[in-house]
Parts: C-alpha cells; sequence; structure tokens
C-alpha cells in the first residue's frame, strides 16, 4: 500500500515547526539582572553576551538557509509519501535541536565538544535534506521530470 500525504499540511507543519525553532533561539539571549547592570560597566555586560549574539545569529540564519531549501524542495513536489514524511519528520528533528545545541555551544563557547556537537547537529540536518531530495526523486514524486535538474541543484 503506498499512503501520499497532502503537501499542503505537511508544509505548514513543517513552517510551524521552523517558525518555533527560531524563536525558541531568542529564549537563550538573557537579559542582565539589575545587579549586573548597577556593577558592571554597560561594555562589559554587552561583551558577556557576544558568545550568544553570535550563535543566535548563525544559528538563525542556519535555519532560514533550511527553511528556504525546504520551500524549494516542496515546491517542485506532487505529495509526499511515507518514506519522504518520516525522513522531513527527522529533518524537524534536526531542526527542533538547533536551539539546545546552539545554548550548549554558546554557554561553553571555548571548548571543542559543545561545537562538535553543534556542528553534528547541522551536519545531521545536511544528511536528511540530501537523503530527502534523494527519495523524492527515487520515489519519482515531482511534478515533472524537467525538475530533476533543479533538484540536482538543491541536492
Amino acid at each position: 500500500m503506498n499512503l501520499t500525504y497532502d503537501k499542503t499540511r505537511v508544509n505548514n507543519f513543517t513552517d510551524a515547526v521552523f517558525a518555533i525553532a527560531m524563536t525558541l533561539l531568542v529564549l537563550d539571549l538573557a537579559v542582565p539582572s539589575y545587579q549586573a547592570i548597577q556593577a558592571n560597566t554597560f561594555t562589559f555586560n554587552i561583551s558577556k553576551l557576544i558568545p550568544n549574539f553570535i550563535g543566535y545569529s548563525v544559528s538563525f540564519l542556519v535555519i532560514a538557509v533550511y527553511w528556504v531549501s525546504h520551500m524549494n524542495i516542496s515546491k517542485h513536489i506532487k505529495h509526499y509519501n511515507t518514506s519522504v514524511l518520516w525522513i522531513n519528520i527527522m529533518l524537524l528533528f534536526m531542526v527542533v535541536l538547533m536551539p539546545f545545541t546552539t545554548a550548549f555551544y554558546c554557554k561553553t563557547f571555548y571548548m571543542n565538544e559543545p561545537f562538535m556537537v553543534y556542528s553534528a547537529n547541522i551536519i545531521a540536518l545536511s544528511l536528511f535534506k540530501y537523503v530527502m531530495v534523494y527519495r523524492i526523486q527515487k520515489d519519482d514524486l515531482l511534478n515533472n521530470q524537467k525538475e530533476k535538474i533543479t533538484l540536482q541543484w538543491i541536492k
């Protein structure tokens, strides 16, 4: 039995997950307490936040790039089948991990291991996107065959 899933519904859910992950990133940007502001200079307080701002900015852009890529992929397919749907869910799992791995890396900015975890998250995200495009092509889910070249570029 070959099940198909409504493209609009899957894309709406996917967009919501991307939006939530991008929003969750900002929660790690803590405002300095009143006592910290009174005890230290403005420059000192801001300098302590620089790793968080860098992590937020980079991760926001990474998620945005994958969201745009996902939009470009989804406009070329007829519908989702079970395998592509589950690959999409795993891709979303990696997107939702981004706020955690970003915070983990930013809180331990000068350590290698948290950066490796953050990098592994981005690599896994890339891998699932690649597998998704591969599976779309393999399962012949494209609107028309001319779009194979476009998906090759996206992959």
